[in-house]
């Protein structure tokens, strides 16, 4: 029974976008254009309209990415949290 929760816990959180803006916010301003760069390279951005959606969480990220991502802020000072969860609504017909 404690397995099938882990599993309908583990789809919830996988149906919710993530923002990295609170981790974002932790970055010393004077490395502000050096981590976006880096995430940009990460992430295969070439704009800040694109870095902003990551950042907000309007795109989902694979696993790999926000593994990379939560690297490139720890390295730069971030910690926790580093994350937001944003739930999603469900559309319905009506």
């Amino acid at each position: 029974m404690s397995e099938s929760t882990t599993i309908e816990q583990k789809r919830s959180t996988e149906s919710q976008y993530r923002s990295f803006a609170p981790g974002w916010n932790q970055v010393p301003i004077g490395m502000a254009a050096q981590v976006r760069f880096q995430i940009y390279a990460t992430l295969g951005l070439n704009n800040r309209q694109s870095f902003s959606h990551y950042l907000h969480g309007k795109v989902k990220m694979s696993p790999a990415e926000a593994a990379e991502v939560e690297r490139i802020l720890r390295e730069a000072g971030a910690r926790a949290p580093i994350w937001h969860q944003i739930k999603t609504k469900n559309k319905t017909n009506r």
